[in-house]
């Protein structure tokens, strides 16, 4: 009678299981490019504002708008709608004036 060796098992070999398998999904805590990116631009776009000219006074206000039309944009387009829509509720009841 002949062995069959299709099936032997190979000592310490590691067993691999399908749903142990690795998978190419991002970490949603690491960081990316998208959080990095507006800590490193923000100061040189102000820097290079002051040397053009631009008064003290109105650089830190522009680079927070330009932060806060990010951040909307960016809860917009991950699914916050309601989110968005009630911080443009509260910024529109902020600045109208009567």
């Amino acid at each position: 009678m002949s062995k069959d060796n299709s099936a032997s098992v190979v000592p310490n070999s590691p067993t691999v299981i399908a749903s142990e398998e690795p998978t190419n999904t991002p970490t949603p805590s690491g960081l990316s490019v998208v959080h990095v990116l507006p800590a490193i631009a923000f100061p040189v776009i102000g820097v290079v504002l002051y040397i053009l000219g631009m008064p003290d006074s109105d650089i830190l206000p522009f680079l927070l708008g330009c932060a806060g039309i990010g951040v909307m944009v960016t809860i917009t387009v991950t699914g916050g709608r309601r989110l968005a829509t009630a911080a443009a509720h509260a910024v529109l009841a902020l600045t109208s004036t009567k």
